[in-house]
């Protein structure tokens, strides 16, 4: 980013691709314009030398040798993949066969490398192959939950409009943690209302008034989520106020995972309404894994089951040790890679903080007293009251069936705790139907866009997956969660809700 601050934001690291990307193009325009004029021999010569000589050996070696790869296919790398050993063969082929347009063939493999792979150097401090790196993954992790510079120092320049902003703008108020819990026991109607409790997000609350609203602040948007928490006949004053203190900061209001029973007061105060998914639950008093339909996941519970894995309720069935706690993270880490290693979604998603562990029920499998895989549970308030099925993750490679067989054993014994309701939660973008989103202040634009994602968009949220396995438990009532705007939709909104949930 700068001589002091060697690293990239994902806003600069797309920065510096679109500039590559820029001069990829150039050097393509050259390429056809030229067509006619290039030897298409030394063309693919010089275009694939970069790699054969610098990037092949060390790829070899690395599936050869578990992924250990000496240093010196490091340096072998960083020296084809560079602009100065790029313009040395260049001038060389000039001297000694001459200026021609195939040498287009050199820019065009560095240019598109860096603008199409985001490739630069290797470190030999990092995976050959640009697996994740632990402490760079919690380095980012943790850098992009900073406040921008001029917030957190102060250093942006003091125009009236932001003395005013600043003098109103109530401070930051996680309430504690007890009361957050306690306000979601007493006012919460949401099954997903313990995304309340996510460490990173703030709460709005007033003087005098039992509840609140759990959001986040982007420092352009802020982003409301399970709706207003507090007795019905507060919850008007409450986000009355809440919009009051976002038009003071000039910020852009919107609001996710609405339910039906509050959309009209959402509605009443300007906000346009959109379906933003299905949420999913199990009736648990009406569940059973008898019959046809569960003859597939009756097979792989009992294939796991004679592979060896039997699955305890961590801090109950076995007593929670440093060693478990480690595996955990192994666990996840693992998980991660399997996913690209993508960060880890936020705010719409719940997290495994220690401070909400005595809340959350997790259910682990084990192996050979290995830990290979784990889900976690979470309570679900108001009319659909039980536990939610927050976390699952395992390891790459677990017998089929072993995240069935967590979810039965925890089902199994929530039904002898007389546990109503297991609920899925909400999968994003899908579900989106008509009859469902119906309400005459919707964006038919976000609609659209919205039944797009759902057909097209797995890259950005891989919904089908997980309404696959949701719907594998039967039977499952599907309810509607909404997304609203205040002022009406503008496309930045759903871009930013991206970026602060990490979907991009």
């Amino acid at each position: 980013m700068d001589a002091v601050n060697r690293f990239e934001t994902r806003s600069t690291f797309l920065l510096w691709r679109l500039e590559y990307s820029m001069l990829l193009l150039i050097s393509l325009a050259a390429l056809f314009y030229h067509w006619d004029e290039i030897r298409w021999i030394p063309f693919l010569i010089l275009f694939w030398y970069i790699d054969l000589i610098g990037y092949v050996p060390g790829a070899i070696v690395y599936r050869l040798n578990n992924g250990k790869v000496p240093p010196f296919f490091y340096y072998l790398y960083n020296f084809t993949h560079n602009y100065v050993t790029a313009g040395a063969v260049a001038l060389l082929w000039a001297v000694f066969v001459g200026i021609e347009w195939a040498l287009l063939a050199i820019p065009i493999h560095l240019f598109g490398d860096r603008a199409i792979f985001g490739n630069s150097f290797k470190s030999i401090k990092i995976n050959y192959e640009g697996k994740p790196d632990q402490e760079f993954t919690e380095f980012v992790r943790l850098f992009e939950q900073k406040k921008p510079h001029y917030v957190a120092t102060g250093d942006k320049p003091d125009s009236p409009a932001t003395r005013v902003t600043s003098a109103a703008q109530p401070a930051v108020n996680p309430l504690p943690l007890d009361q957050v819990v306690a306000y979601l026991n007493r006012y919460a109607n949401h099954p997903s209302s313990f995304l309340a409790t996510n460490q990173a997000t703030s709460h709005f609350s007033l003087p005098g008034i039992e509840g609140f609203i759990p959001y986040r602040d982007d420092q352009k948007c802020i982003f409301q989520i399970c709706g207003v928490i507090a007795a019905e006949q507060d919850r008007a004053t409450l986000l009355q106020a809440f919009i009051e203190k976002t038009t003071r900061e000039k910020k852009a209001l919107c609001c996710v995972q609405i339910r039906a029973d509050q959309i009209a007061l959402y509605e009443k105060y300007g906000f346009s309404i959109n379906q933003m998914g299905l949420s999913y639950t199990l009736d648990l008093h009406r569940f059973t894994t008898a019959g046809t339909p569960f003859v597939s996941m009756r097979n792989k519970i009992k294939r796991a089951q004679k592979a060896g894995v039997k699955v305890h309720e961590l801090g109950k069935d076995i007593p929670w040790t440093d060693k478990l706690r480690g595996e955990l993270d192994a666990i996840t880490q693992s998980w991660l890679a399997t996913k690209g290693n993508k960060p880890l979604l936020e705010f719409m998603v719940g997290e495994m903080a220690p401070e909400t562990e005595h809340y959350r029920r997790l259910f682990g499998a084990f192996l050979d007293d290995q830990l290979i895989g784990f889900v976690s549970y979470v309570p679900s308030h108001g009319d659909l009251g039980g536990w939610m099925h927050d976390l699952s993750r395992r390891q790459k490679e677990v017998p089929p069936g072993v995240m069935e067989l967590i979810n039965i054993t925890a089902i199994d014994r929530f039904k002898t705790e007389q546990v109503n309701y297991l609920n899925f939660g909400l999968t994003p973008f899908c579900g989106i139907k008509p009859e469902l989103d119906k309400y005459a202040s919707r964006s038919r634009f976000l609609s659209r866009l919205l039944n797009f994602l759902e057909k097209y968009g797995q890259a950005v949220y891989p919904a089908i997956n997980q309404v696959a396995y949701k719907k594998k438990w039967q039977p499952l009532a599907e309810t509607a969660e909404y997304v609203g705007f205040y002022g009406g939709f503008k496309l930045g909104h759903l871009y930013r809700l991206m970026k602060i949930t990490r979907s991009i």
